[in-house]
């Protein structure tokens, strides 16, 4: 792959390993379970190096409690960056008859694997010859043109601007000590009175019903508090 195609997948790896620390970083073994894929194929899918199937992205997002219609939007549009990049196929070659060779029955060459998620009833142009190959130089630069405005943008960070934006939680005041647990039940840290604590999910299901999930702002850690012990404060961001 190219820079801008490495970039691409990076971003998306970095937001599903976002994903997993936020759900607890539940372990491989757990996920393997919950999704029926092997820990090699879900530890590959985080890593960022090349695009997992869409199949396997949504059982990650399904398993960590993402949201699936979300993550499969973000999956076709990484997609079709990837399919964009792709050197455009050659003009067939006419055979010794002077035909050029077809798929059977006249049907056009296999389309992108992001094409089997858009509607099956949009009317598409496929452009032939000289301008599928424009078309392709101009897909290219563009993307390119993309990832570099980002990059410079976010400071060199193309994943900075995702996770820059403003993702609403409740904040809480902390009015009595009390254990920071993780989604297994270990013990990742203490809160005290006065601390201030982030809650990005107040269902703490299916691990913990009555704790809610988030971080403490003096620490950073991230786990399970006990809802008895926090003091609602108002709407922020994370």
């Amino acid at each position: 792959m190219g820079e801008p195609e490495v970039e691409l997948v990076a971003a998306f790896g970095a937001e599903l390993r976002r994903l997993r620390i936020e759900a607890g970083e539940p372990a491989f073994r757990s996920l393997a379970h919950s999704t029926g894929y092997g820990r090699t194929t879900l530890h590959d899918a985080l890593q960022g190096n090349r695009l997992p199937s869409l199949d396997v992205t949504l059982g990650l997002v399904r398993a960590l409690g993402g949201n699936e219609d979300e993550w499969r939007a973000r999956w076709v549009t990484v997609r079709r960056g990837l399919d964009a990049q792709r050197p455009s196929a050659a003009a067939p070659t006419p055979d010794a008859d002077g035909a050029a060779p077809a798929s059977p029955g006249g049907a056009p060459s296999q389309p992108g694997e992001a094409d089997h998620y858009v509607d099956a009833h949009s009317p598409r142009r496929r452009p032939k010859g000289r301008k599928l190959l424009l078309a392709g130089i101009a897909a290219t630069f563009l993307i390119a043109l993309a990832v570099l405005v980002v990059t410079l943008v976010a400071g060199g960070d193309p994943t900075r601007l995702v996770r820059d934006r403003c993702e609403q939680v409740r904040q809480y005041r902390v009015t009595a000590s009390g254990n920071i647990l993780a989604s297994h039940g270990d013990l990742v840290g203490t809160v005290v009175p006065g601390d201030v604590f982030k809650a990005q999910r107040t269902n703490g299901a299916p691990y913990f019903v009555h704790r809610y999930y988030g971080f403490v702002v003096r620490t950073g850690t991230w786990g399970y508090v006990d809802q008895s012990k926090l003091k609602f404060l108002t709407q922020t961001c994370l």
